[in-house]
């Protein structure tokens, strides 16, 4: 049996393309984040930084937060670290409140689909170790899943669409859209099947950047 804190280079390899960089990273991530920042922790990789909003949610059945405006991820306690990047990130929230040199992860999760329990294997996220996961809807977009979060209330269908096929469900808690996981054992790694949530090598979010407002023919384009 194989230990899912070993580095697994099918699941999570070291990619070439992994390099520091001075990206800059908007998100909600402190709806994940409660507790203090460490002072004088300064970045070996210059200023990456993640900004973040102010909506905390504590440790409950809420599950991990898909959040669509987030274009980075962030990892709680609810999965398990496999693989540790070259890199770290800034997490900065809009009222100042920040978290510096959070080390860029791969990691495991077991969670509930359509064919029954699977592994999600969640590449390039910020490591905070505290409190629920945060996913970011267009980083899970950009590996071709589908993150249709709006609420079946209101027309949408609160499931994320793997690549492969497979369904998994989101609960709709006070507005946010959530994803039920836990961190998996070394059972549940060799014996679930592993479904890729984000991509690998290096995340860059401007990947998704797309000026609508700036085409004149914007109108008939949305139609």
């Amino acid at each position: 049996m194989s230990d899912p804190t070993e580095i697994n280079t099918l699941v999570a390899p070291s990619d070439t393309t992994d390099r520091h960089r001075n990206d800059t990273l908007e998100c909600n991530v402190s709806r994940v984040v409660t507790s203090k920042p460490k002072k004088n922790r300064k970045s070996k990789c210059g200023p990456n930084k993640v900004h973040v909003s102010k909506h905390a949610i504590k440790r409950s059945k809420r599950g991990a937060l898909v959040d669509r405006g987030a274009n980075g991820s962030m990892l709680g306690n609810n999965a398990k670290v496999i693989f540790k990047r070259n890199k770290t990130v800034d997490v900065a929230g809009v009222d100042n409140h920040e978290l510096n040199a959070l080390p860029m992860v791969d990691a495991t999760a077991k969670t509930i689909a359509d064919k029954g329990p699977v592994i999600l294997i969640l590449r390039n996220y910020a490591c905070h170790g505290l409190n629920q996961t945060l996913h970011s809807a267009g980083q899970i977009e950009w590996f071709q899943n589908k993150a249709c979060d709006s609420s079946m209330k209101v027309g949408g269908r609160q499931v994320v669409r793997t690549v492969d096929g497979h369904c998994i469900p989101i609960n709709v808690i006070r507005g946010l859209p959530c994803i039920q996981m836990e961190p998996n054992t070394a059972e549940d790694f060799d014996t679930l099947p592993h479904v890729i949530l984000t991509q690998g090598g290096e995340w860059d979010p401007t990947a998704l950047d797309h000026m609508l407002a700036e085409d004149p023919d914007w109108v008939s384009k949305v139609k």
